[in-house]
């Protein structure tokens, strides 16, 4: 088994977190099947392993806790990171859900580097 999923075959669990919709994996994410206008973050859990998320990166290499897709950009700030106390994410209670089928439902309105270039 790969240490990374594909993000176009994958089924993700949809979350909100920082009130952005997003996709949520406890695998590590290839960054090659990420299509364009698709931001992909890591969370770090804490180092007591009590399972509480407590800082999102763009890369995560200690204490991986999940992954995450958005379609619009977080503000990492000047350190390149949020720290958080875990309540900054909330979980759905649908089913499972492609990138596809979650890009089809949240895309509206986003200004994406495909849709500019067809201006």
């Amino acid at each position: 088994m790969s240490a990374y999923v594909d993000a176009r075959t994958e089924h993700f669990e949809e979350i909100t977190i920082f009130d952005e919709p997003a996709l949520f994996t406890s695998l590590r994410i290839d960054p090659s099947t990420i299509p364009v206008g698709v931001y992909k973050y890591e969370i770090r859990h804490d180092d007591e392993c009590r399972g509480i998320a407590c800082e999102v990166a763009r890369r995560i290499l200690v204490n991986h806790w999940g992954s995450i897709l958005t379609l619009r950009p977080l503000d990492l700030g000047d350190e390149g990171r949020i720290y958080m106390d875990g309540d900054e994410i909330n979980y759905g209670i649908d089913s499972p859900v492609t990138l596809g089928e979650f890009m089809k439902r949240h895309s509206q309105g986003i200004e994406t580097p495909a849709k500019q270039e067809e201006r």
